[in-house]
């Protein structure tokens, strides 16, 4: 399943990747945030710290999972940005089989508390203060903590850009004191903007990956 990131300025919400895929030999969701500050999303969560939207989120996968008669192992997340973030956080909360997240932002309170995002933090925990910056902070590491089984990760960053400094080594610093195993791919780049021009490439190669793991 593919989450979607940002549309781009004064552009409405959309799809991602859904020419760039349409090749893939296997059954695709594709998941719009839309639900939140002027349509923007609330990151697939929800409002005021209630995750909402993730658990009705949640059910539709399985859901749709149910129907498809496709096992947990065999679902596969995927997403850039934002849809990055929700790609990790799906596939690690509910146990899914791998997730394809291209530089998702792990330090979302940090991240949301630039004024352009700002409504958006306001939207989904409440006044902007530390105590809401360091909950957004956790959210990932929290589910981390919590899994008792991990989702086989593909990441791909921009080398040396600002997600690579304070998305990727705080998200590194993490896995490896876990020992969880992942896969890295790193872009030449820096600019966050030009991370789908490089992530479909990656994501690809890494669905067809997992379309022939074993079991």
């Amino acid at each position: 399943m593919v989450f979607s990131g940002f549309p781009g300025k004064g552009k409405p919400p959309c799809y991602n990747y859904v020419l760039k895929f349409s090749k893939l030999r296997c059954n695709k969701l594709y998941i719009l945030d839309n639900f939140g500050f002027d349509s923007r999303g609330s990151y697939y969560l929800g409002r005021n710290r209630d995750f909402y939207v993730a658990r009705a989120v949640t059910q539709l996968i399985e859901k749709i999972a149910s129907e498809c008669k496709i096992d947990n192992d065999n679902i596969i997340t995927a997403g850039t940005s934002k849809g990055g973030f929700a790609s990790l956080y799906f596939a690690i909360s509910n146990k899914f089989g791998a997730s394809i997240a291209g530089e998702p932002q792990i330090m979302l309170g940090d991240y949301l508390s630039f004024d352009v995002h700002i409504d958006i933090l306001e939207f989904i925990c409440g006044k902007v203060n530390d105590s809401n910056l360091k909950f957004l902070n956790n959210v990932i590491f929290e589910e981390i903590n919590k899994a008792v089984r991990f989702p086989r990760l593909y990441l791909h960053f921009g080398k040396g850009g600002y997600h690579y400094d304070n998305h990727w080594l705080p998200l590194k610093d993490k896995l490896d004191q876990k020992g969880i195993e992942y896969s890295i791919d790193f872009g030449k780049y820096q600019s966050h903007e030009d991370v789908g021009t490089h992530f479909h490439l990656f994501a690809i190669n890494s669905i067809n990956k997992e379309l022939n793991f074993p079991g």
